[in-house]
C-alpha cells in the first residue's frame, strides 16, 4: 500500500538531493526574476506610456479625464499614469515570485518530512505501533491473518493516511519518533509562521506573502529539512552518501532502547 514507494537505506540521500534540487530551482527563479525585472520594467513603462497617450488623445474619453486635466499638467498626466500602472504590475510580479518560491520550498519540505516518516517505518516498523495500538480491530481478522500481519496492515494504513497531514504534523511525528535531546538549530516558531503565510497565500484573498524577508524564509525551510534529515539519520544509524551495501538493506529490529 505505502511501501510501493522506493524506500531503502539510501532514501535520506535521495531526499537530500531532492531538497537541494528544489532550492536550486527556487534560487534560479528568484535570481533571474531580479536580474530581468529592470529590463522588463523599462519596456513595460514604454508600452504603458504609449497606451496612456493614446487613451488621453482619444475624443471619446475626453469627459472621463476633463476634471483631472483641470488640475494637472496635461503633459505630465500620461507619464504619471504609465508609472502608476507599471509600479502596480512590478509589485504584483514580485509578490507572485515570492508566493511561488514559498509554495515550492514548503512543498519540498513537506515531501522531505513524509519520506522520512516512510523511512522510519522501513527501518524500524514497530516504532509506528504507538500510533495504531489503540485502533479497533476485529478478532476474526486477527484469528485469520495473525497479529503480525494485522499490525503491518494497520501501520501501512496509518502511513498512507498520514500523507495528507499538515507539514507541522509530519514534523511533530518525526520528533516523536526520534526524540532529540537538544534540537539546537531548529526554529519551530519560525517554521509555524512560514507555514501560516503559505496557507494564506494558497487559501487567502491576496497573493502577497505576509513574510517580509522571503530569502530568509526560504533558508529556514531548507535548513529545517537538513535538520530533519540529520535527526532521522542519527536515530536510525544511517549515513548520507553511504556506499551501497546490500547486506545493510534490511530494516532494524527494535531492541527496546530509546535513542536520542
Amino acid at each position: 500500500l505505502v511501501m510501493s514507494r522506493s524506500i531503502d537505506r539510501n532514501t535520506p540521500t535521495v531526499v537530500f538531493h531532492a531538497l537541494t534540487g528544489r532550492l536550486r530551482e527556487v534560487f534560479a527563479l528568484r535570481v533571474l526574476a531580479t536580474l530581468g525585472l529592470p529590463h522588463a520594467e523599462e519596456h513595460l513603462l514604454a508600452q504603458n506610456l504609449a497606451s496612456a497617450e493614446e487613451l488621453l488623445s482619444d475624443p471619446q474619453y475626453e469627459k472621463l479625464f476633463i476634471e483631472r486635466l483641470k488640475d494637472s499638467d496635461p503633459e505630465g498626466l500620461a507619464p504619471g499614469m504609465a508609472r502608476l500602472v507599471t509600479n502596480g504590475t512590478t509589485t504584483d510580479f514580485q509578490a507572485a515570485v515570492d508566493a511561488a518560491s514559498l509554495v515550492f520550498m514548503h512543498s519540498a519540505l513537506d515531501g522531505v518530512a513524509y519520506d522520512l516518516c516512510l523511512f522510519s517505518a522501513f527501518m524500524r516498523p514497530t516504532d509506528w505501533d504507538q500510533f495504531v495500538e489503540k485502533r479497533q480491530v476485529l478478532l476474526s481478522d486477527v484469528k485469520e491473518h495473525g497479529y503480525e500481519e494485522i499490525a503491518k496492515r494497520m501501520r501501512e494504513k496509518c502511513l498512507a493516511d498520514f500523507e495528507r497531514s499538515s507539514l507541522l504534523d509530519k514534523v511533530n511525528r518525526l520528533f516523536q519518533l526520534c526524540r532529540p535531546t537538544s534540537p539546537t538549530g531548529f526554529d519551530r516558531d519560525r517554521l509555524e509562521e512560514i507555514d501560516r503565510s503559505r496557507h494564506d497565500v494558497v487559501h487567502g484573498e491576496t497573493l502577497a506573502p505576509s513574510i517580509a524577508d522571503m530569502d530568509k524564509a526560504i533558508d529556514v525551510l531548507f535548513r529545517s529539512g537538513i535538520f530533519l534529515l540529520q535527526m532521522v539519520c542519527k536515530r536510525y544509524d544511517v549515513e548520507l552518501f553511504a556506499p551501497a551495501n546490500p547486506a545493510a538493506e534490511q530494516p532494524q529490529e527494535d531492541d527496546g532502547t530509546d535513542e536520542t
